[in-house]
């Protein structure tokens, strides 16, 4: 007989109970798994800043750009700054002037940025009378959500003299009402059509461009493909007039066209005030602010938003604000309301709210 090959005599070699071959043990996976979820958490804190932080610079860039494109348009013109900064808009002009940049107008922390029609309206009395040409975007437009993926926006007629929206103010009036199909911030254009008008006035409805939609635009004049800008701003109708003192912030962070100064207050301490920011200006950047002395509300109270697409909004501690002079900056609430004071404790003397307010007396362009 043949003696048995070395192969043949070697035995299979003996390994502790739970040896996997190459592997690793079960203890072993579940250490690294914990290191790896230590670092995460102490990590994402400093990431999530990163990210605010990478945001908000964006949003300053955006916004400053948009405020120069304005201030183009502005020169153009020769328009003086508080007649285009309250009753004739601003934002559709400066889209023109920066060559259909609409992103320039989304603030990269607003998830819910508020479609705009962006187009201008030419406006004639009945007798054929010219009375200026208003935009899309003018802070005495009613922009409202119409449900179903469909906006609609109310370009107010009174635009002349010293009216800051006439009958902008008046419950129910409608002056042009255009409507268009909005579901997406990607989306650039959408189906229009005009919704209702007031009668013994004519509209003329153009594009951003200049491009001509309807002619003395009426209910039933045809669908038309209108340009839709997505917009994270607004301007402060106080900006420039006379018998309104403070800075004249012209454009800042906010869910609606308007910012009117008067109305951030009512009473006369700090936290009154604080807590009507929350109805028109959006806090974006920064970490959460959940400093009821400065809120006075409740996050899970969801009175007040301006519509049910704000309801993920809650304030961060600082938001950026551009001036007419063209520069833009982060501001917390209490360098925007009052100058040199306490900013919790300081009572607000009636009519001064820093970025806008009253003087005594009406406001006035003259």
């Amino acid at each position: 007989m043949g003696q048995p090959s070395v192969r043949s005599m070697r035995r299979p070699p003996r390994h502790p109970p739970g040896f996997s071959g190459l592997g690793f043990t079960l203890i072993e996976v579940l250490v690294v798994v914990a290191i790896i979820a230590l670092l995460i958490a102490i990590l994402l804190p400093s990431l999530k800043a990163a990210r605010n932080q990478a945001q908000a610079a964006v949003c300053a860039s955006n916004l400053n750009q948009a405020i120069k494109g304005a201030l183009v348009h502005l020169a153009e013109t020769s328009m003086r700054k508080e007649r285009w900064s309250t009753n004739f808009g601003w934002a559709t002009q400066s889209l023109k002037a920066n060559g259909g940049q609409s992103e320039l107008f989304t603030c990269p922390a607003d998830t819910n940025p508020r479609p705009t029609a962006a187009v201008l309206m030419r406006l004639y009395d009945g007798a054929g009378g010219y009375h200026g040409t208003t935009a899309g975007d003018g802070i005495f437009n009613h922009c409202f959500d119409a449900k179903g993926g469909v906006w609609q926006t109310d370009i107010q007629d009174s635009v002349e003299g010293n009216e800051f929206g006439g009958d902008a103010t008046k419950g129910g009036d409608i002056d042009l009402m255009i409507g268009y199909n909005a579901t997406t911030a990607k989306q650039r254009f959408g189906d229009g059509y005009v919704a209702e008008k007031e009668a013994g006035w004519h509209f003329d409805v153009l594009s951003y461009k200049g491009e001509l939609l309807w002619q003395n635009a009426v209910p039933g004049s045809g669908n038309r493909v209108v340009p839709i800008l997505w917009m994270s701003y607004g301007a402060n109708a106080s900006s420039g007039l006379k018998n309104i003192k403070g800075i004249p912030a012209f454009i800042m962070e906010t869910g609606k066209p308007g910012i009117f100064a008067e109305d951030l207050y009512k009473g006369t301490t700090r936290v009154v005030a604080r807590e009507n920011l929350r109805r028109p200006l959006r806090f974006r950047h920064g970490g959460k602010n959940k400093d009821p002395e400065m809120w006075g509300w409740d996050y899970t109270d969801r009175a007040g938003y301006m519509t049910k697409r704000d309801m993920k909004y809650e304030p961060a501690t600082t938001m950026n604000v551009g001036y007419i002079d063209g520069h833009v900056q982060r501001m917390n609430d209490g360098r925007m309301m009052i100058k040199d004071a306490n900013p919790l404790t300081a009572p607000i003397p009636n009519g001064q709210v820093w970025f806008g307010g009253r003087r005594g007396g009406e406001a006035s362009f003259d």
